[in-house]
């Protein structure tokens, strides 16, 4: 047989032979601001609203504020009470109707593969690669290149990269193309060969970039821009 215990107004929770540490009410109006019962409530207590709407006390000022409702959630979220996702978007980077999770994981993975990365190293002679891309995921890619070398530093190379492939998602790439641009010089020359190509195949092929000199040279290389594929 089914039992039914009634409360009348409000339960107090108190600790162990101690005081009351938290209440639950129930009402019809929004809590709080009116210095009656729900404003001498301690902080942890629980109001349960005709309208389905819960509150919860978070702070003890006797003013409305003190009661937080689960709507402020959905207000903080900018969606409506019971969607079941973030609805849709007017760019191309974010999923319509996903969750959360879903869309945080889009902008970490637009994020990182538009970051700006320094790469750097000192005393190349024979041929390094630097830097490698996948061909399936980058079209083209923008880079930043200082070049210095060892045994006099104040003799640079400076100048802007910028290197494509001719892969596709559903094609392995034959070759890249190149062109540098924006070139700055100070001091006397000195030999280096920067190159770039592509090895591997399928999902694994990379475009890489490459750098050599005929005597030991710093780089500092910054990936400015990731043309996705």
């Amino acid at each position: 047989m089914a039992r039914r215990f009634e409360i009348e107004n409000f339960l107090s929770i108190a600790s162990l032979n101690g005081d009351g540490v938290a209440e639950v009410h129930q009402g019809s109006a929004a809590p709080g601001g009116d210095a009656g019962k729900l404003d001498d409530s301690p902080i942890g207590s629980f109001y349960l609203r005709d309208n389905g709407i819960p509150y919860f006390k978070i702070t003890d000022t006797n003013a409305a504020a003190d009661w937080f409702s689960y709507d402020d959630i959905f207000t903080a979220l900018g969606i409506s009470k019971g969607d079941s996702d973030f609805g849709t978007f007017t760019g191309n980077i974010l999923s319509d109707n996903a969750s959360a999770k879903t869309l945080f994981q889009e902008l970490e993975s637009f994020i990182e593969s538009n970051l700006s990365e320094t790469l750097s190293g000192t005393g190349v002679t024979t041929e390094v690669t630097v830097d490698t891309e996948l061909v399936d995921e980058v079209c083209a890619v923008e880079y930043d290149v200082c070049l210095s070398l060892d045994s006099a530093p104040a003799q640079k190379r400076i100048f802007k990269l910028y290197v494509s492939n001719d892969g596709t998602a559903s094609s392995d790439a034959t070759e890249t193309d190149e062109t540098i641009f924006a070139k700055l010089k100070h001091g006397a020359n000195f030999d280096y060969t920067i190159s770039t190509d592509v090895s591997g195949t399928g999902v694994a092929q990379v475009m890489n970039l490459k750098l050599s000199a005929s005597a030991a040279i710093s780089y500092s290389i910054r990936r400015v821009i990731v043309v996705p594929a």
